[in-house]
């Protein structure tokens, strides 16, 4: 990215130049360098504002401004974005973006322990009619239609979620989802702490350190709900330890 940014100079094309700082926000947002995301993600929208037909890289560049916003735990910002983004797509008809926009604000509110309004947005992705079948998204969106479902005690919604998402899953090869599937599973249904500390480790293993921190952390909220302080305190402390190597991780990709 710094070599292209050097000839992007010679590059006369707005559009080229708004499509790098899309690009570039969507890296440093992967790496967690937030500030430096929003920056990119904010010339980019410039550019694309400016320019004719460009909703659909409006409403996307949108989402990764909410999403940044969201992970800085600037939740009223990112809920604020994340319906101007839904917005823009409803009314310009871009199905995919629009159902996208439900599924990450979708995140916001359950990030905030507020499981019906997430509820809601994410059977509105299901809602959305998509000009193609998009299993990635139906998975996912399923995954945390199951989770939600899970906390809000509606176990038997909850398992058809989480069959319909492990279905997808299986079909596509996806261990990270398998792996996270079967943890909330372990969580809510099974109560296998074995399995649990294995599928933890499956994610570990593949450097998701954000997804075993935060399902480690979910896990550790549902045993204290129980009054099993000991398992509540293992999973607390598996949770920041996995914070921890996330941290690392990061800083050797720097």
């Amino acid at each position: 990215y710094h070599i292209a940014e050097t000839r992007l100079r010679n590059v006369p094309d707005d559009l080229e130049r708004a499509e790098f700082n899309y690009q570039l926000s969507i890296a440093y947002y992967e790496i967690a360098q937030n500030h430096f995301s929003i920056n990119h993600a904010k010339k980019a929208l410039e550019s694309f504002k400016s320019a004719d037909l460009q909703e659909s890289r409006v409403a996307t560049t949108l989402m990764v401004i909410a999403s940044n916003k969201m992970d800085l735990t600037q939740f009223e910002q990112a809920e604020s974005t994340f319906k101007d983004a839904i917005n823009l797509a409803a009314e310009s008809n871009i199905d995919l973006t629009q159902a996208l926009g439900y599924f990450n604000l979708g995140i916001c509110y359950e990030r905030q322990g507020k499981l019906q309004q997430a509820l809601e947005c994410l059977q509105n992705v299901l809602s959305v009619e998509l000009r193609k079948p998009h299993k990635t998204l139906y998975m996912r969106t399923n995954y945390m239609l199951a989770r939600v479902l899970f906390q809000l005690d509606q176990k038997a919604e909850g398992l058809e979620s989480y069959n319909e998402s492990l279905k997808l899953a299986n079909e596509l090869s996806d261990n990270a989802y398998i792996a996270k599937l079967n943890i909330i599973h372990s969580i809510y249904i099974t109560g296998d702490e074995a399995q649990l500390d294995a599928t933890l480790n499956a994610l570990k293993n593949q450097n998701l350190w954000t997804d075993a921190a935060e399902l480690s952390i979910m896990a550790a909220r549902f045993y204290k709900k129980q009054d099993n302080h000991k398992l509540a305190s293992k999973y607390f402390d598996d949770g920041l330890e996995s914070q921890a190597k996330k941290l690392s991780w990061m800083e050797e990709i720097e």
